[in-house]
Parts: structure tokens; C-alpha cells; sequence
């Protein structure tokens, strides 16, 4: 339930009535905020910008939305984000006592957040999903127990999505705000559709938990295999993914080579280029490299599993590149790999 309300109504003479509403059931202290917030809208009525864009939210108007043109619903959804991104950057710079700038802040951001969404889609000639299911925009704050219920999910969701993996101290700060970011989000939108669908309070906290959960897993995986793939890549080419002691003096000596950049470069070069190619592109790139005179091809019968033809590409630096049609144990699709080799002066056995 909403804590305070803006309700605008077109009065005789170009007149605005302003109803701000307050929900009983709530601590003086919540309605005061929230209220405080409400009170905001009626400093804008005297900006006669702010003025001339409340007008279009008064309740003639919103009383046409289930009838009104898709242009129209994003026109006023984007009249009222305005108005109060506007409000809240005024109870950002002269709100009292009874403000929280942190969360008048958190919305802010918020708000610019769909505005530049809204933007971006209009130009691009469609419009967000979360428009076409948008009720009526009037002019309200959002829930204290709102707030509550998704910040304390958020926490407890980010907790749980990054337990499992490991980040640097720096990288850890940054992931762990878009987890928090992501968690939020999911968990007003199910706050808000819980609500709507006349749940109890506890399975309005239950789908709040479960959706922050989901997204914060969600985009904390997603970190996390970035932030792997750019640590092997990083230990690949600097030599420390390997144990070093343990290797002979030849493959030392390789290493070294490679990192100084003395061998190898045709498989640092192709590493960027041939990544996420489809099969197609892979085979053109590859029939250039050997025409150009880069690199020589030739193939080699394995047998897997599964048994094929393997496509081996030599190059004089000691890169190789594989190519298996029919993949291997674990991937079942085209596959290639680049390695560079021990001893560049001696043929790939093609193994």
C-alpha cells in the first residue's frame, strides 16, 4: 500500500486542486517522510515548467489511460519520471530533517535510469516492456515497507550470490554493486506485481526474496566467469598458470620467449581474432592465413573419440592451430584450439 499520494484536478479558471493522501497504519515518522516528499510536488506547481507537465497527470486526464494510444502512455510515463526526477533533486538540496538523502538519491538515479531506457527505445521506434503493463502514472512515493522489504533482500541476496566466488578487493566492490543494483530492481518490480495480485504480506516478502535471489545469481555468475576468463587469459600470457619448478629448461626458456614476444605471436594475434567465430568464418580466416603464405595446413587422422579428419594450420613461430569438425569429449560442435609449441624447429606431430 502506498504511504502518501498526489491526486491533481483541474479547477475553474485554469485552477489546480492538489489531494495529497496519506495511508493510515504507519508511523508518524514514515508519514512524515513520505508525506514530505508529496509536499514537494506542490512547491513545483509554482515552476511554470513543472507546472505546465503536472497538468498533464491530473485525474481527467489518467481517467482515459486503459483507452489511450501507446504515444500518449509514453508521453505521460515520461511527464511524471520528469517531474519527479525533478522533486527529487529539490528534496536533495533543500529537504529538512525528516528526509533520507540516500534513498532520495537511490531514486533518482532510478528514475534517470528509465528515462534514458525510455529514450533509447523510443528513438529506436519500440518501447519497454514494463510501459505496456504500467498502471496510471500518478504522483507518488514509494513505500516505506517497499523500501525495507527490497533493501533488506537485496543485502541478504547479495550475500548468498557472491559466497560462492572469489574476486580481487577492487573488482569485488564493483561486482557487488551490480549485484545489489540488479537485486533491487528485480525485487521492486515483484514487490509491486505481488501487491497488485492481492498477496499476503509474507508472500509478498517471499517473491520480493526469491526474485532479488535469482537476479543477484544471475549477474554475480555472469562477473564471475568474466572476471575468470580475464584471469586465465592474464596467467596464459604472463606464464603463471603454470608452476614453473616443475618445467624443463626448453619450456622455460619457450615461456620466456613468449612473454617478451619473441615466439608465438601468431597465436596472441589469432587468440582475439578467431574468438567466437562461427565455423564458416573460422574456415575462411584459416584459408587466408595458408594463401597468404602464413601459416601451412594439412590433415590428420584421430581417433577421438569421435575419430575425424583434423584440420592441423603450422606456423613457423611454433603456433598451431587444430581444427576438429566433429569437436571432441566434451564439446560436440566445431572446435579449435592454439597452442604454441615447445620447440618451434620441430613439426607438429599432430596428435
Amino acid at each position: 500500500m502506498l504511504q502518501a499520494v498526489t491526486l491533481l484536478k483541474s479547477g475553474q479558471g485554469g485552477k489546480v486542486n492538489v489531494e495529497v493522501i496519506s495511508s493510515k497504519g504507519v508511523t508518524q515518522e514514515a508519514r512524515q517522510a513520505a508525506l514530505a516528499e508529496e509536499f514537494v510536488h506542490l512547491q513545483q506547481l509554482a515552476n511554470p515548467v513543472m507546472r505546465a507537465k503536472m497538468l498533464k497527470l491530473t485525474e481527467e486526464n489518467l481517467a482515459n489511460w486503459p483507452q489511450m494510444s501507446q504515444a500518449g502512455r509514453v508521453d505521460l510515463i515520461q511527464t511524471k519520471l520528469e517531474v519527479e526526477a525533478d522533486a527529487q533533486k529539490i528534496l536533495l538540496k533543500e529537504g529538512g530533517p525528516n528526509v533520507d538523502r540516500a534513498m532520495a538519491q537511490e531514486h533518482l538515479t532510478n528514475i534517470e535510469e528509465k528515462l534514458g531506457e525510455l529514450d533509447k527505445a523510443t528513438q529506436a521506434g519500440r518501447v519497454p516492456e514494463w510501459v505496456e503493463h504500467a498502471d496510471a502514472p500518478r504522483l507518488f512515493s514509494k513505500t516505506l515497507d517497499q523500501t525495507l522489504t527490497v533493501k533488506s533482500a537485496a543485502e541478504w541476496a547479495r550475500a548468498i550470490a557472491m559466497y560462492p566466488h572469489l574476486f580481487e578487493e577492487a573488482e569485488k566492490v564493483v561486482v557487488e554493486q551490480k549485484v545489489i543494483e540488479a537485486a533491487t530492481s528485480a525485487g521492486d518490480t515483484a514487490f509491486t506485481e505481488a501487491t497488485a495480485q492481492g498477496m499476503t504480506p509474507k508472500q509478498v516478502r517471499n517473491a520480493v526474496n526469491k526474485a532479488a535471489k535469482n537476479a543477484a545469481k544471475e549477474v554475480a555468475l555472469d562477473e564471475a566467469l568474466h572476471s575468470a576468463k580475464k584471469t586465465a587469459k592474464r596467467a596464459a600470457h604472463d606464464g603463471t598458470a603454470f608452476n614453473i619448478e616443475r618445467l624443463d629448461d626448453l619450456t622455460k626458456a619457450q615461456l620466456r620467449d613468449y612473454a617478451a614476444g619473441t615466439t608465438g605471436g601468431n597465436g596472441r594475434r589469432l587468440a582475439g581474432q578467431l574468438n567466437e567465430m562461427r565455423e564458416e568464418r573460422f574456415l575462411e580466416t584459416m584459408a587466408d592465413e595458408v594463401e597468404a603464405g602464413r601459416c601451412t595446413v594439412r590433415q590428420v587422422s584421430i581417433n577421438g573419440p569421435p575419430p575425424q579428419m583434423m584440420d592441423v594450420y603450422e606456423y613457423t613461430d611454433g603456433t598451431v592451430v587444430r581444427y576438429k569438425p566433429l569437436g571432441d569429449t566434451e564439446r560436440h560442435n566445431p572446435t579449435y584450439s592454439i597452442e604454441v609449441k615447445k620447440n618451434p624447429t620441430l613439426p607438429d606431430r599432430g596428435s
